[in-house]
C-alpha cells in the first residue's frame, strides 16, 4: 500500500501527526471487499445500488429500507426485521436485500446471504443423531453474523423437504426456534419471499404465520423490472 496511516503537518513550528484519510479509505474499501466475498452475497448484486431501483408504485417501500439500513443502529430499529414479498418473479425484492445487506457491511455489520431451501435443508440435516458436518459449519455461520438474509422464503419448490407433509411440522418447527433464538440475540432477518404473509398461513398454518407477523415488517414489491423496462423502452420511441 502506497500511503501511510499518518501524514505530518507542521503548526507553528512543531510537527503533528494525524490520519491520513485516502489510506484509511483506502483500508476501509478493502475491508468492506473482503466481508462482501464472505457474506455470500451474489457477484450479480455487488454493482447493483438502491438508486438502480426501476419502479414507481414500491419506492416509498424502497426509501424506507433505505432510511433503515442507512441508520441500522438506531435504537428504534433494534428488534425490526423485514419481510419483503412480491408475488411476481423479477420485483427486485432480493436486490434490495442484497443493498441493505451490503450497506449494513460498510457500516461495520457481519452479513450472511442464504437461499432459503438450502437453510431448509442445512437446519434439517442436524436432526438425529448423525450431524452434518458441512451443515452444522454453514448453520454456526449463521449465528455468527448480525445480518441474515434468507432469500425466496416458504418456497415448496426450493426444497424437496417442503413437499412431504410427514416432514413440513418439524421444518416449521425448527424454523420457529432458530429464528426465536438469534431474534432473542438481537440478529437481524431480512426475508424474501412470493407468498405474501397471509399466503404463509394459508400454506403452512398459523403458528409459522404468528412468527413472521409479531417479529417482522412486511414490504410488498409489485414493481416488475420487465414490464417496466419495457414500458419506459417504448415511450422513449414515441417522444
Amino acid at each position: 500500500m502506497s500511503q501511510s496511516p499518518y501524514i505530518f503537518k507542521k503548526i507553528k513550528d512543531e510537527s503533528y501527526a494525524v490520519p491520513n484519510k485516502f489510506y484509511w479509505k483506502e483500508i476501509s474499501q478493502k475491508k468492506y471487499q473482503i466481508l462482501l466475498k464472505r457474506s455470500g452475497i451474489p457477484n450479480f448484486y455487488w454493482d447493483i445500488e438502491f438508486s438502480d431501483y426501476v419502479g414507481e408504485i414500491s419506492n416509498e417501500n424502497v426509501k424506507k429500507i433505505q432510511y433503515m439500513c442507512n441508520n441500522i443502529h438506531d435504537e428504534k430499529f433494534k428488534y425490526v426485521n423485514l419481510y419483503l414479498w412480491g408475488s411476481e418473479t423479477g420485483t427486485q425484492k432480493s436486490a434490495v436485500a442484497c443493498n441493505f445487506g451490503k450497506e449494513c457491511i460498510r457500516q461495520g455489520l457481519y452479513v450472511k446471504f442464504m437461499l432459503f431451501g438450502s437453510f431448509v435443508n442445512h437446519l434439517m440435516k442436524l436432526q438425529g443423531f448423525h450431524r452434518d458436518e458441512e451443515s452444522n459449519e454453514k448453520i454456526e455461520e449463521l449465528k455468527q453474523t448480525d445480518i441474515i438474509i434468507l432469500d425466496d422464503a416458504f418456497d415448496p419448490n426450493k426444497s424437496m423437504l417442503w413437499k412431504k407433509e410427514s416432514s413440513r411440522e418439524l421444518i416449521v418447527s425448527e424454523i420457529d426456534n432458530f429464528f426465536r433464538e438469534q431474534i432473542y440475540k438481537n440478529k437481524k432477518f431480512v426475508l424474501t419471499s412470493n407468498l405474501s404473509p397471509q399466503m404463509i398461513k394459508e400454506n403452512y398454518g398459523k403458528f409459522l404465520y404468528d412468527l413472521i407477523d409479531r417479529n417482522f415488517i412486511s414490504f410488498s414489491f409489485l414493481d416488475s423490472v420487465i414490464k417496466v423496462k419495457k414500458e419506459r423502452m417504448y415511450k422513449n420511441l414515441w417522444q
